[in-house]
């Protein structure tokens, strides 16, 4: 990547229902693959590099995220944001773009992130939230789904969530939070 040496942050949000993750698969919709594909079409070319600040998983929707971008010419993202998302189809949304140094690693800038899940009591909760809930109509109580939370805290190893490749040494991350809450109302 040292034969680009742009580079520029877009804050990023999207919606992940549509979408097997972030990370590129043959013959699969994923984030990475339609951002490449919108890229390529806007700025008339494919002489760029993408960075996600989070590979998330199959459905799984991100409210404040970050890629960046590399190039070997210096671009004026700010007039062409707007063409960017109205190609990009609501589903993914750029935010705001900054001109940032070279050398910034986004990846290993990354010191925390936050992960909601979202639970309902009710069987009958409406079909547009399923998106967004699962059902735990038969969960016994909220308090002991506080409790179990609790056990998450802590140093874990996550190798098993990984894919294992020769650079990758370290598995381990920890969690510092974890709670179970109740909200009175979402997607009914």
């Amino acid at each position: 990547m040292r034969s680009r040496p742009y580079s520029y942050l877009f804050s990023i949000s999207y919606y992940g229902a549509r979408f097997k993750g972030w990370a590129k698969q043959k013959g699969q919709p994923t984030v990475e693959g339609k951002l490449e594909r919108v890229f390529r079409f806007v700025l008339g070319h494919e002489d760029f590099r993408l960075i996600g600040s989070s590979r998330t998983d199959s459905g799984v929707s991100c409210r404040q995220g970050f890629v960046q971008i590399f190039l070997r010419e210096e671009v004026d993202f700010e007039p062409i944001l707007l063409a960017l998302n109205v190609n990009l189809n609501g589903e993914i949304r750029l935010n705001a773009v900054h001109e940032i140094p070279r050398d910034f690693n986004l990846i290993q800038s990354v010191s925390q992130k936050t992960y909601r899940y979202y639970f309902s009591d009710s069987e009958s909760f409406h079909p547009f939230a399923s998106a967004f809930l699962t059902s735990a109509f038969q969960i016994n109580s909220l308090e002991r789904m506080q409790e179990n939370a609790s056990l998450f805290v802590g140093k874990h190893d996550f190798r098993v969530f990984c894919r294992i490749s020769g650079d990758k040494k370290d598995f381990t991350r920890e969690i510092f939070e974890a709670k179970v809450f109740e909200i009175k109302t979402f997607f009914y």
